[in-house]
């Protein structure tokens, strides 16, 4: 192997890369792309290698890259950072081999070869509108040919959500085909466009005879806004990209259009390949799109790769170092049983440190990457806002997870709550969550429920993450708990978003019964794992409402919690007190008054008033919560409606309203134990009064009590312990 040939070092990075870029290096120097004369034979030899090498890739030595690679790095011209005069200033040169752009076009390279698109999340500023730029370019001034000789001529659709987006990516396009038109000795000009619209954005290679005859030479290009998803009806193209994905409205609805256009006979023949790209931080982000995209692939028939990139907040060195180079060696292949499985894979992901200090062969210099990235997160998390912060690390990610933080709008702006999300749904933390249903057991002398059951079904409308102590496992599998057996009070509480209607009384669906059960610390077991978590969730609309109700009173007979409802939800509170269940309904509460001064709380009230003063309440405390727990909490559909969160559209997020409500109680009980609930009772009154003791002296105090009735020495008067007053003489 020699030296000056490009390689792979010992560590994975490449090695004299600039030689990839010698024809555009010649043009530099020259002006020119070849010194041979038009038309001559070493012309003519000249320009049919470089266009093989466009189509085909080059390879040098031990690397190979893509033809779409090759014709980024010597026929795209593009405004790039250098220094004149010691000033940093744009240029115009010709892109630099980087490390992260061979994963990217191998990547492309792989999917078009195995129908599959393409998805990711990336920094911010690594080009990729650029390269998508530069593929269009290139496919519409070469020629290409099928596998029976056929010349064909391809199409480019561009799409974006937002005419600036745009207007950027299919201006740098034009360029590029401008540059070809004019500096490659017509052998890569297509004569005239025969359309070049650029209110339409759309350009159609050609020439027109004399006869006005309209004869196509190469590809046609389209830039379409995408106000509306049908608006991507009619990509009929080999390439379909959706720029700014993480801001792309409605972007599942338009992919799911256009998958139909390029993929024919259900799927089993890709004409087609659709790239969509991203980052999550941008104005009125649209960023769940891109997350489906992002986190289960195989839905969409992308390609999918083992998720390498989750990781703890704490990135280090050796963990940045042991990932792999080559992105095809940890592609999961479309054909194993692996790759079907939700939860196992994500798309594409280009962290920070990628990008941030470059070597001159355009590898990562890791080392300084990660401190320097490092040193301005302290001073950014330490200088600005929370929610700044958050777009700053959004836009410069060290994981996945911190790529795809949702800020646009959001309440609940917590990395832990994004982190916990992305690890559950990438398959990085699999909880053990049980579905199943209660089931009462009445004893048959009272006609009470004396124990509750609950029976594991896959169709269960009851999840439980951990059962309560007293639970005793069956040999069916089952759970029982028995009523009488002894449990710890207050160790469980509760919220409840309730509602007054089934499916079978109104005429829309509207929102869903919601339950959730928090288990507070255990005194006896501070170290259990699940203390501070919600442990058991019922979130549905039955037929009739009365079933949801059963189902979250034998939740919290289960568990022996306490939950707080909202009080206007008249009906359950109703249906509890005729079936003698109220025990488990909290009354208003006081903790509020500690902070709300116009809070008066009713003792004789069951629930709790909900006005703006609550819901900022409660709000606070569910931040407060998050900031400690939010990795202890593992029901996805109650993550990501915290995540989704707006104060605009509240009434959607029923799970969210439940913990707040459950938080307040969190409040009320901040300090007391729950174990000491167990065997503490309440304090009786007991008036002072004046009293002989066994020997006969006047005492002014609390008597010992002996009987029901206490008789005042002095006064000679009755006390009744009922109404707590004095009976006349």
């Amino acid at each position: 192997m020699s030296s000056k040939l490009p390689y792979f070092d010992k560590d994975g990075w490449i090695r004299n890369t600039s030689l990839f870029s010698e024809a555009a290096q010649r043009f530099i120097k020259t002006g020119r792309y070849t010194e041979h004369r038009v038309g001559s034979k070493e012309w003519l030899k000249f320009w049919q290698e470089e266009e093989r090498r466009c189509i085909e890739g080059y390879k040098l030595g031990e690397v190979e890259i893509t033809g779409y690679h090759y014709f980024y790095l010597n026929y795209y011209p593009m405004d790039i950072v250098q220094k004149v005069n010691g000033i940093e200033t744009r240029v115009r040169r010709f892109p630099k081999f980087w490390f992260i752009d061979w994963q990217f076009f191998r990547i492309i390279d792989y999917c078009i070869k195995n129908g599959l698109h393409f998805s990711a999340v990336k920094v911010r500023g690594c080009g990729y509108s650029e390269k998508a730029a530069s593929m269009g370019a290139r496919d519409m001034n070469l020629t290409f040919k099928d596998a029976e000789g056929h010349i064909i001529f391809k199409k480019m659709f561009y799409y974006a959500s937002y005419d600036n987006y745009l207007n950027q990516l299919v201006g740098k396009a034009f360029d590029a085909m401008d540059h070809l038109n004019n500096n490659t000795d017509q052998y890569f000009r297509r004569s005239y466009m025969l359309s070049n619209k650029p209110a339409s954005y759309e350009r159609k290679a050609g020439i027109l005879t004399k006869t006005n005859e309209r004869i196509p030479t190469g590809g046609e290009f389209y830039g379409i806004l995408v106000d509306r998803p049908d608006k991507v009806r009619g990509g009929r193209g080999n390439l379909l990209f959706f720029e700014e994905a993480g801001a792309f409205k409605n972007l599942v609805q338009a992919i799911n259009i256009a998958r139909p256009i390029v993929e024919l006979n259900s799927g089993r023949s890709v004409i087609g390949t659709i790239l969509a790209w991203g980052t999550s931080n941008v104005n009125e982000t649209e960023v769940e799109g891109l997350k489906q995209l992002i986190y289960n692939p195989n839905a969409f028939n992308m390609i999918k790769f083992k998720n390498v990139w989750s990781h703890d907040s704490q990135i280090d060195l050796e963990f940045i170092k042991s990932l792999p180079k080559d992105p095809l060696s940890f592609v999961i292949p479309k054909d194993s049983p692996e790759y079907a499985e939700k939860g196992t894979g994500t798309g594409w992901f280009v962290p920070a440190y990628y990008v941030a200090d470059l070597d001159e062969d355009g590898n990562p210099i890791l080392e300084t990457s990660l401190e320097r990235l490092k040193k301005q997160r302290e001073l950014v998390l330490s200088g600005q806002s929370h929610q700044d912060a958050m777009s700053y690390i959004a836009d410069h990610p060290f994981t996945i997870e911190e790529a795809l933080i949702k800020t646009a709008n959001k309440e609940f702006n917590c990395y832990k709550l994004t982190k916990q999300i992305v690890d559950i749904e990438s398959g990085l933390i699999k909880p053990n969550i049980t579905k199943g249903t209660f089931y009462p057991i009445i004893d048959k002398k009272t006609n009470n429920v004396s124990e509750i059951k609950f029976v594991p079904s896959q169709n269960g409308q009851v999840s439980i993450l951990e059962h309560p102590q007293w639970a005793v496992e069956q040999p069916d599998g089952s759970w029982v708990v028995n009523l009488s057996t002894p449990t710890k009070k207050r160790l469980y509480i509760a919220g409840i978003d309730s509602i007054d209607q089934g499916v079978s009384d109104s005429e829309t669906n509207g929102s869903k019964i919601a339950l959730l059960i928090k288990k507070r610390v255990d005194p006896d077991n501070p170290l259990n794992p699940f203390n501070s978590s919600y442990v058991c969730k019922y979130n549905e609309r039955p037929l009739d409402v009365r079933i949801a109700y059963d189902q979250i009173a034998y939740a919290l007979m289960y568990y022996d919690g306490l939950a707080l409802v909202e009080y206007s939800k008249i009906a359950i509170i109703r249906y509890f007190v005729e079936k003698k269940w109220i025990k488990y309904l909290a009354k208003e509460p006081e903790a509020p008054s500690r902070t709300i001064k116009s809070y008066t709380p009713n003792s004789n009230k069951y629930g709790i008033r909900v006005t703006a003063d609550i819901i900022n309440f409660y709000i606070q405390k569910i931040k407060d919560y998050l900031l400690d727990y939010a990795d202890k909490l593992y029901f996805i559909d109650h993550l990501k409606q915290l995540s989704q969160y707006t104060r605009e559209e509240k009434r959607k997020f029923d799970l969210v309203a439940a913990m707040g409500c459950c938080e307040i109680l969190e409040a009320e009980f901040s300090n007391v134990l729950a174990s000491s609930l167990s065997t503490k009772k309440k304090p009786v009154f007991t008036p002072p009064v004046w009293y002989q003791d066994e020997t006969g002296r006047k005492i002014f105090g609390v008597k010992p009590k002996q009987d029901f009735f206490v008789r005042d020495v002095v006064e000679e008067r009755m006390f009744d312990w009922n109404t707590k007053t004095f009976i006349p003489k």
